[in-house]
């Protein structure tokens, strides 16, 4: 159940991924989220959207916790992989793209409610001591983030202001990942090792994808 971009921000980040051979029991489910909102969308197709509800997004939760599924963080899934572990077939992990605000004051109180973590993944221009905008809609600002971050959720990169990465220099690609990273690590005081792709992974572009493992 991974998508190419949750693929890669286990593979390029977490190299010793290739080594597991997980049967199907024990794959692992990844849920990506955006935003968590009531907004209504003009889309032409669903997969374009990025709004959940939340009365969905809590409705998704609740199967989670009464299906007894484990929400594992994204920075220990290392500790559950590592060999001998009994691996539980019901292990998810939950996602969240571009550090929209609604997160903080509607996504993060569900989470709570079924004591279930997250991972969010920030393009950090848009990250300010004030709630800055990205394609209309309010950011977290660092206090929220440092905030989240005391409280259990963990963040990851989504570079610096989500470009087309592959339209980009390397030498450019390099300053969008690592300028992310940092700022992150030096505005929590955590470290940051995951890595989420802004926009559609282009797997067929070998060159741009050997050359992105190297920065990793």
């Amino acid at each position: 159940k991974f998508r190419s971009d949750r693929v890669l921000t286990l593979y390029l980040f977490y190299p010793w991924v290739k080594s597991f051979h997980l049967s199907k029991a024990q794959q692992i489910s990844i849920l990506m989220y955006h935003s968590i909102s009531d907004h209504k969308e003009d889309v032409v197709h669903p997969y374009f959207g990025i709004n959940t509800s939340p009365a969905i997004f809590e409705k998704q939760l609740k199967f989670l916790y009464a299906n007894h599924y484990s929400v594992i963080d994204l920075k220990n899934i290392k500790n559950y992989l590592a060999p001998g572990n009994n691996l539980s077939n019901k292990l998810a992990v939950i996602t969240f793209d571009d550090g929209y605000r609604d997160f903080y004051n509607q996504a993060f109180p569900i989470l709570q409610r079924y004591n279930f973590t997250a991972t969010v993944f920030l393009p950090t221009s848009y990250i300010g001591n004030e709630n800055l905008k990205y394609q209309g809609k309010e950011c977290l600002n660092w206090s929220e983030v440092l905030s989240l971050s005391k409280k259990g959720i963990n963040f990851g990169s989504h570079t610096e202001t989500h470009p087309i990465l592959n339209a980009l220099k390397i030498d450019e690609v390099e300053k969008e990942i690592k300028t992310s990273k940092e700022t992150i690590e030096d505005m929590t005081g955590q470290p940051v090792d995951s890595f989420s792709y802004p926009f559609k992974f282009p797997e067929a572009d070998r060159q741009f994808v050997n050359s992105l493992r190297v920065i990793l």
